[in-house]
């Protein structure tokens, strides 16, 4: 896209439209379509009169910028083309008008946007520039005047942004065909366009400060400063504005609490509320969305009552009507929060109507919400409003401070898992505390223990902290992270025992952005995310540690625990682990039985052997030929039953469940320590070898089989 971007005579930044495709795209002729419902919006704005001398005069911005323009007659029919339906628009709290476009027209199952690339997310994030807009004494705020129309579409993209209007912006003239010469407010491309554009600019700016702050401190068209002193804000402001209007991008409507920036700017670049000296507490401005109190510098929050059904839809459209992107007020959007889940539950909707209920009829997004659940959500709404009597102070660092540290606080309950930032910084010997942010999370399904909850916990503020750490350019010469439960502490601390996979992967991924020795003990009543957990009125929170964090903060006197003393008692979910002595046979008579070609070899080898070592005893008698074949057998037995029916040998002697390939013979260990066969034939008058035949492994059948040229399996046993 960079190849993309040209400069035109006039200074304009222009920039083709990003299709998907690299040719153009070949579009159904859309023309009468879009004529129809232009004629008929049209036609409704001569009924209300106000509404039509509004975007007459939103029109004739665009007609005197040269931002639309009639499409020549000799282009007419030029293809490819495409025309996008327009209709007016008043902005709900402002009450302004504007013209939207609709790029996302559909004709014949597609429409202009569906041809466009949304282009890579370059914009800054809004949690990043809003901490960055809290790090420094003096802050400025303004805004880039209709961002999208500062950048011109290339010529040959012109006609897929054609629409119909009346000649001359005259009602009572006909219809004509226009088309945009800049990026539409509603392409799908163009905040990405816009934002690589203004990249753009940043890139060749010979300033570094303003390219810092172009990339860092603006979010779409708004931009958000704070510096160190009057000086830095009125110079990288000024040389700002002055980078951008070399390409005609102008940056006004600016906001500060300190009145030496804003003389150092004409009056005609600054806010029109603060020119006029209107703001007041129903006026407040607002950045990024966010109330700020340019007077006092602090940030507010604005609850306006809405009429709504107690649905799932009515409660979800009022708590997303508080904006709230720090977590200033968490704890009490939490009822609300809350009640979705429970109107989901079909175990909480069971308990509610005491009897059994099927799934298919749990309350629908439509649905109203059972009396109780009614109830509740009253009771929470009365005390709404008092949230707009909060305020939080913009600055979170003092002035000249070198020395800053950074509290991390996390807890969990039955309810919702929750964590909350401050930061501390010295100014004449006094310590001063103040809240950056907090966020609260119904508690997850997965964790159904206390433990494990207060370990989500502390994943969830590792996890804010890293975004935190990432954004903020001001890095806390100390860290610290605290918990009120000692098993949490132990699972950080623990160096020896082993867990379960469920904890063993959390504690990995908290040491692996933390250090044990950063997590101390707080106690419940000193732990302002106790209260993030368990909800709380807006009073109430105004009144409590949530805001001022923990007294011991500011006194310096906060009790902790660096070690875990006996972790042995404190850590639950500890995998067992089982050892099992194996003694290993050695193997090597067994290599050299192989070696002999018939049983009757073998026997012959082992019993002169014993025969040779039976007189090397003293006072020894002679041994009969016989017996020394009898010992010699029993003993090539015992070392093949030993190495090839180990696990049934030891199944007997220790009284378990035997193997399976032996289990049906019902073997027993005789006088000499050789396996034979049981079962019913030992009530017989057999003798003792036919009643319980020897074991024999499997190896040494395999051996006669081979040597006897695989004959039948009776005469190898006769051989054997």
């Amino acid at each position: 896209m960079k190849q993309e971007i040209h400069i035109s005579n006039t200074g304009f930044l222009k920039c083709s439209l990003p299709f998907k495709s690299q040719s153009k795209p070949q579009l159904p002729d859309n023309k009468h379509e879009v004529l129809n419902r232009t004629t008929r919006t049209l036609s409704n704005l001569k009924n209300k009169p106000q509404k039509l001398q509004d975007s007459q005069k939103f029109m004739q911005k665009f007609i005197d910028k040269q931002h639309a323009e009639p499409v020549p007659r000799e282009e007419l029919d030029f293809n490819p083309k495409w025309y996008i339906p327009v209709f007016p628009v008043y902005h709900p709290r402002k009450k302004k008008l504007r013209l939207v476009f609709d790029a996302s027209a559909n004709f014949q199952q597609t429409s202009l946007n569906d041809h466009l690339l949304q282009g890579p997310d370059q914009n800054s994030s809004l949690y990043g520039v809003l901490c960055r807009f809290r790090e420094n004494q003096v802050e400025v705020t303004g805004d880039i005047e209709s961002m999208f129309h500062c950048f011109y579409v290339n010529p040959e993209d012109r006609n897929f942004l054609r629409f119909f209007w009346w000649e001359d912006n005259n009602p009572v003239i006909d219809i004509i065909e226009y088309r945009m010469r800049v990026h539409l407010f509603g392409n799908r491309s163009s905040p990405g366009v816009a934002i690589h554009c203004l990249h753009f600019v940043a890139d060749i700016a010979e300033d570094e400060d303003v390219m810092n702050f172009i990339k860092r401190n603006f979010y779409v068209d708004d931009g958000l400063g704070s510096f160190d002193t009057v000086d830095d804000a009125i110079h990288i402001i000024a040389s700002t504005r002055r980078a951008l209007s070399n390409y005609n991008i102008r940056l006004h409507k600016l906001m500060s609490s300190h009145a030496e920036v804003l003389q150092a700017f004409a009056p005609t670049e600054v806010a029109q509320e603060l020119q006029m000296n209107t703001l007041s507490d129903t006026n407040v401005p607002r950045v990024l969305g966010v109330l700020w109190d340019v007077h006092s510098d602090c940030f507010r929050i604005r609850y306006t009552p809405l009429d709504i059904k107690l649905t799932k839809r009515g409660l979800f459209s009022l708590i997303n009507s508080i904006y709230d992107p720090l977590g200033f007020v968490a704890p009490v959007l939490l009822r609300g929060r809350q009640v979705p889940r429970q109107a989901t539950s079909k175990q909480y909707i069971e308990r509610i109507k005491h009897a059994p209920m099927d799934p298919a009829t749990l309350i629908s997004w439509d649905d109203m919400l059972p009396p109780k659940m009614q109830t509740e959500i009253s009771a929470w709404l009365k005390h709404l409003p008092e949230v707009n009597k909060i305020s939080i102070p913009r600055l979170i660092i003092y002035p000249q401070c070198l020395e800053f540290q950074l509290h991390i606080f996390s807890d969990a309950s039955d309810i919702a898992v929750g964590n909350v930032f401050y930061m501390t910084s010295n100014e004449n010997e006094n310590i001063n505390v103040r809240l950056i942010q907090g966020e609260t999370r119904l508690h997850p399904l997965h964790a159904n223990t206390i433990p494990r909850l207060e370990l989500c916990a502390a994943v969830a503020a590792v996890t804010k902290y890293q975004k935190f750490a990432s954004e903020s350019t001001r890095a806390p010469t100390q860290v610290v992270c605290y918990t009120d439960l000692m098993i949490v502490l132990g699972y950080i601390n623990n160096a020896t025992r082993k867990f379960l996979k469920y904890v063993t992967n959390r504690v990995t991924y908290i040491l692996s952005h933390t250090d044990a020795q950063q997590w101390r003990y707080v106690n419940t009543k000193d732990n302002p995310a106790d209260i993030a957990t368990r909800g709380a009125t807006p009073k109430t929170l105004n009144n409590s540690i949530w805001f001022t964090g923990p007294a011991v903060l500011s006194q310096c006197s906060l009790n902790i625990l660096h070690t875990v003393t006996d972790a042995d008692t404190l850590l639950p979910e500890e995998t067992k682990i089982q050892t099992l002595k194996i003694t290993k046979m050695q193997s090597g008579i067994l290599d050299r039985f192989a070696k002999f070609s018939t049983w009757r070899s073998l026997v012959r080898a082992i019993s002169m052997l014993r025969s040779f070592l039976q007189y090397r005893q003293p006072q020894c008698s002679d041994i009969p030929l016989v017996l020394l074949y009898s010992q010699a057998e029993t003993h090539i037995i015992q070392v093949t039953q030993q190495e090839q029916l180990i696990e049934t040998t030891r199944a007997i002697e220790n009284k378990i469940a035997l193997p399976k390939d032996t289990a049906q013979l019902n073997p027993f260990l005789d006088s000499n320590g050789i396996l034979r066969v049981g079962g019913r034939l030992q009530h017989s008058q057999l003798p003792h070898p036919e009643k319980h035949p020897v074991i024999i492994p499997k190896s040494l059948i395999s051996h006669h089989s081979s040597l006897m040229k695989h004959t039948s399996l009776f005469i190898i046993k006769v051989v054997i």
